[in-house]
């Protein structure tokens, strides 16, 4: 992946998931300081409070109550941050005891790999704003996106003095025409779609009981048959990019997207999207000159606008 030889892999930044209730603090510091060390500062750490019922039972464990999770998490990351940034220190919290914690090496990125977090709830977003540099959610509408990109740099900001983005993620159905691609996605959602698959994932979500409102909790089935709940970009190319516009306005930072089959359709979407997305300044040009782009610094600028992240 990005830890690849050679010049093809030397921008992406890569990040990887832990449920927290299954990995102890200390090894999850270690693991992350290495990849980072090996990629030359490209990981980045998504955590999870530990939703999911059944990983928690192959593990030997069982989901955490809600607050309680976040309380979990809260500690846990405090310990991984103590790893990154300090030398034999001592920690007795409510779930871990650690005497003469060290860890070595210390993550190359500085001041830390780049934090995400996707809670929604109150306890979520309260987490996110503390510690993380991106809260990732589902996009409703695009009033509620802007409304939650909102609410959550404003909670960070007043409750921690930080900034904070939103990331989000779309999938893409994009064709030569309108029909064509409206077409396929009735063939692979509507007429294909496993619909007794997507009520399973939608109540192991536990989707009843979040955040979202009734009215997405209704098309939860169609978007995770259409991409895993993301934002639908169904249409042409010039529609698709019109619709990551749209997103980028609510002020939410990018997006990841997705296909149904990445080998056919991101060919397409790179030639006819993203320079449509360069036109209206939402990515930057990609270089075409190999000699210069190997001559460059294979760190990505913090300049750099960069709204899709496929």
């Amino acid at each position: 992946m990005g830890c690849g030889h050679g010049g093809r892999y030397k921008k992406i930044y890569l990040f990887c998931t832990s449920h927290v209730p299954t990995m102890h603090p200390i090894v999850a510091a270690k693991m992350i300081a290495t990849i980072d060390d090996i990629s030359k500062g490209r990981i980045g750490l998504n955590t999870v409070v530990g939703w999911f019922p059944k990983e928690m039972g192959m593990f030997g464990g069982s989901r955490l109550e809600h607050d309680q999770g976040y309380r979990y998490s809260t500690e846990w990351l405090e310990v991984v941050l103590k790893l990154w940034s300090e030398q034999y220190f001592d920690h007795k919290g409510e779930f871990f005891e650690i005497n003469d914690g060290f860890s070595e090496p210390k993550p190359v990125q500085n001041p830390r790999p780049v934090l995400i977090s996707a809670g929604t709830s109150p306890a979520g977003r309260d987490y996110a704003a503390r510690f993380c540099d991106f809260n990732f959610g589902y996009i409703e509408s695009i009033e509620q996106g802007a409304k939650w990109t909102e609410t959550v740099k404003k909670l960070a900001w007043e409750e921690y003095k930080r900034e904070i983005n939103t990331f989000t993620t779309s999938f893409v159905v994009c064709r030569p025409t309108e029909k064509e691609a409206k077409d396929y996605y009735n063939y692979y959602v509507r007429e294909q779609g496993d619909w007794e698959a997507a009520t399973i994932i939608t109540e192991m979500f536990g989707m009843h009981a979040s955040s979202h409102s009734s009215d997405y909790l209704s098309k939860a089935k169609e978007k995770f048959l259409g991409g895993w709940g993301g934002w639908p970009l169904v249409g042409t190319p010039e529609q698709v990019a019109e619709g990551l516009i749209e997103l980028s306005k609510t002020g939410v930072s990018g997006s990841l997207v997705t296909f149904v089959d990445y080998l056919q359709e991101m060919p397409y979407f790179n030639e006819n999207v993203l320079p449509l997305l360069e036109q209206a300044g939402l990515r930057n040009p990609v270089e075409k000159d190999s000699k210069k782009a190997e001559n460059k610094n294979s760190e990505v600028s913090t300049e750099s606008k960069t709204f899709i992240n496929a």
